[in-house]
């Protein structure tokens, strides 16, 4: 009467790669994902520096989320309309001043996470234009050295959650695909050692 053939791997084995291993490196790809995440983040809202204005900064003038304007020791006015060092033009004498106009914030208020800036600051304006799905927010300041940096964000609850939906997927993803060929490269493994085993002489 012909032995039933077991199989050479343990079922505790089997389960223990298709139950533990793959949703383990699963849930590690999510995380591994929402940290990317964060960091892109992260490294997008950071200081810019604009540069030095070609005369020294003593007060800055008006400030929104497109352009900074500045007046120097002489009395002069500089704007930078765009990021960007060596971005600082000079107003002719005959144009007015601009106004400071007021920023609209959100409510209710928004925890920006402003990282420390790159030096001593002697200086500092910011500006806030909330909508009812996005909200920006530019801070400048003037520094001891005399240059002139930009912080700013943008959030968008649509693209919030648009990214965060493809962090959390493409992490699921990336952590089920490592440990299934974890798994596997395990399962073979054992496979191989037992086949060994089993044609060894004893």
């Amino acid at each position: 009467m012909a032995h039933e053939q077991r199989p050479l791997i343990p079922l505790g084995i089997q389960l223990l790669v298709l139950f533990v291993l793959i949703p383990l490196f699963t849930c590690l790809g999510v995380m591994v994902g929402m940290g990317l995440l964060y960091a892109n983040t992260l490294w997008q809202a950071r200081w810019q520096s604009l540069g030095t204005p070609p005369e020294a900064a003593t007060a800055f003038v008006s400030v929104d989320s497109r352009e900074v304007t500045v007046r120097t020791v002489s009395g002069a006015l500089f704007t930078c309309p765009e990021d960007g060092e060596n971005c600082w033009q000079q107003l002719p004498p005959n144009v007015a001043a601009p106004v400071q106009k007021e920023s609209n914030p959100c409510q209710p208020a928004i925890e920006w996470n402003v990282l420390p800036p790159p030096g001593q600051v002697m200086e500092r304006r910011n500006w806030e234009e909330c909508y009812s799905d996005a909200a920006v927010f530019v801070e400048y300041v003037r520094l001891s050295d005399g240059s002139i940096w930009r912080w700013d964000d943008f959030i968008s609850s649509y693209l919030g959650l648009g990214s965060l939906a493809l962090a959390l997927v493409c992490g699921a993803m990336l952590g089920a695909v490592v440990g299934l060929l974890l798994g596997g490269l395990l399962l073979w493994y054992m496979g191989r050692r037992l086949r060994a085993m089993a044609t060894s002489p004893s």
